[in-house]
C-alpha cells in the first residue's frame, strides 16, 4: 500500500468514502470536486490517499493556516476529513494516513494539529488518543 497525494483521477473513488464519512449521499458533487481540484495545487491544503493496487482505501485531508487568536498565534493544521473504507479498517491504513498528515503539518512549521469528531464516535476518539491527541473541548455549530 502507498500513502500519496491525491490526483484528479482519484476523485471518483473518493466520493463513496466521503458519503460514508458524512453519513449521507453526496448531492453537491460538482462543488465538492471544485474544492478537491483547488486543493491539488494549494500549498495550504493537502489530500492524501491510501492506494492499494489502484484502489483508494482511505483518505485524509488537512488545511494549514496561521491562527490569529490571543490564545494561539501560530501556524496550525486542521484535519478536515479522515476515513478508511470498512473492509480496510484494522489493517494499519488509518495510522499510516495519520502519520503522513502529521508529517506534512510538521514540514510546514505547524505547532499543533487539530481535528473534530462526532461525540458518539468513541472508536475514533480512542484512535486519536493513541496518536497523542487530547480532548480539549466541545465543538459547537450553528447552522445559518
Amino acid at each position: 500500500m502507498e500513502i500519496r497525494r491525491a490526483m484528479e483521477a482519484d476523485f471518483e473513488q473518493m466520493v463513496p468514502l466521503l458519503a460514508e464519512l458524512l453519513r449521507r449521499p453526496i448531492e453537491e458533487i460538482e462543488g465538492m470536486k471544485e474544492v478537491f481540484e483547488n486543493g491539488l495545487t494549494s500549498d495550504k491544503r493537502a489530500v492524501f490517499i491510501a492506494d492499494r493496487d489502484g484502489k483508494v482505501e482511505g483518505l485524509i485531508t488537512l488545511t494549514v493556516y496561521h491562527k490569529e487568536a490571543f490564545y494561539a498565534h501560530c501556524v496550525k493544521a486542521e484535519i478536515d476529513e479522515f476515513i478508511v473504507s470498512g473492509d480496510a479498517r484494522g489493517g494499519g491504513v488509518a495510522g499510516q494516513l495519520m502519520e503522513r498528515a502529521v508529517q506534512y503539518a510538521a514540514e510546514r512549521g505547524c505547532k499543533f494539529v487539530e481535528l473534530w469528531s462526532r461525540l458518539d464516535n468513541e472508536r475514533a476518539h480512542a484512535f486519536y488518543e493513541k496518536f497523542g491527541y487530547e480532548k480539549r473541548g466541545i465543538f459547537l455549530q450553528k447552522t445559518m
